[in-house]
């Protein structure tokens, strides 16, 4: 649970199923940081409900009511107002907890859990953001807690009419988000009749500057890890590397098998080798030998006997003088 030192008797936190989700600390350049704030790491799964959860000890002194307020992701989800009296000094802690968003509409009154949902982006236009979308991208992925001194100045009245405005920002394009590392948004789940609903006066006696400023970041577990808050997934230590020792049956077997795989892939080497050394030897006396005749055999060139001269006769023969 986040703890300010200035504040102490007080401690928030994000709940899932009831139950405190691990926080993480991760200082980042520029990020404002001051006695009264403080920032948290926290794992967000897509589709799962959360709250947020105020933990008031004995060693918190209430000098007036608290009023709480929550926001998701820049814009106001729900407040609560919790008596001076019943938080001041508590004998054995008192806890609260806001899990929904309470709307009223035409005097009905409805509750609206709280769900994590995961942002969705293509590679369409980034000039189409608008300005209010823009607006909203900035604070998308925070849920921010703040606590404010109120005195109650009225009586509780009836809540008229009250509609959330948190809704589902749809697809937008990736280079909108100038390469954050957020994965997920708040969004509100269906309606759900609620008992009604009852408002507050209040004054503030120190303005409305809250004394106490929690705010949780949440992402996906994979967006943590490349942000180092939280250790990546070691690369598994090559059988080959481990202590024998240390290996299970099943590993021993697996060690034996690669082992076979490669004996028998290097006896495989060795003899192709061997074969094309063969080859290579036979080759090279095929050539010697046809070196060793083709230096045996002598081309010699004559020149053409010439004739002598031939005279012909009366039958018609031709004869010629060999003297």
């Amino acid at each position: 649970m986040a703890v300010l030192d200035d504040i102490p008797g007080l401690a928030v936190a994000v709940i899932v199923k009831n139950f405190p989700v691990q926080e993480f600390n991760h200082d980042e350049e520029g990020e404002e940081t001051s006695s009264n704030a403080i920032t948290k790491y926290i794992e967000a799964t897509s589709g799962e409900e959360f709250g947020v959860q105020m933990s008031f000890t004995r060693g918190f002194s209430a000098q007036h009511s608290v009023r709480v307020d929550v926001g998701l992701d820049g814009k106001w989800a729900e407040s609560y107002v919790y008596d001076q009296i019943a938080i001041d000094h508590p004998r054995h802690g008192v806890v609260y907890s806001i899990k929904s968003a309470r709307e009223v509409e035409k005097g009905q009154y409805f509750e609206r859990s709280f769900s994590f949902s995961e942002v969705n982006t293509d590679d369409s236009d980034v000039h189409r953001v608008g300005g209010e979308l823009k607006k909203t991208l900035n604070y998308i992925g925070n849920i921010k807690v703040t606590c404010c001194w109120v005195d109650k100045t009225g009586r509780s009245h009836l809540a008229r009419s009250m509609i959330s405005d948190i809704g589902n920002i749809g697809t937008i394009p990736e280079k909108a988000l100038k390469g954050s590392s957020v994965s997920h948004q708040a969004s509100l789940k269906e309606r759900k009749p609620t008992d009604i609903m009852e408002m507050v006066e209040a004054s503030y006696p120190y303005g409305k500057i809250p004394f106490a400023t929690y705010i949780f970041k949440y992402r996906s577990k994979k967006a943590l890890k490349s942000l180092l808050i939280i250790p990546r997934t070691p690369s598994p230590v090559p059988l080959e590397e481990r202590d024998v020792d240390d290996l299970s049956l099943e590993e021993m077997r697996e060690l034996l098998q690669r082992q076979r795989e490669r004996e028998a892939a290097t006896s495989v080497i060795k003899q192709e080798g061997v074969k094309r050394e063969r080859s290579s030897c036979s080759e090279t006396e095929n050539r010697v030998g046809n070196n060793n005749y083709d230096d045996e055999v002598t081309f010699v060139e004559s020149k053409r006997r010439k004739l002598p001269p031939s005279t012909i006769n009366e039958d018609g023969l031709e004869t010629f003088d060999l003297t």
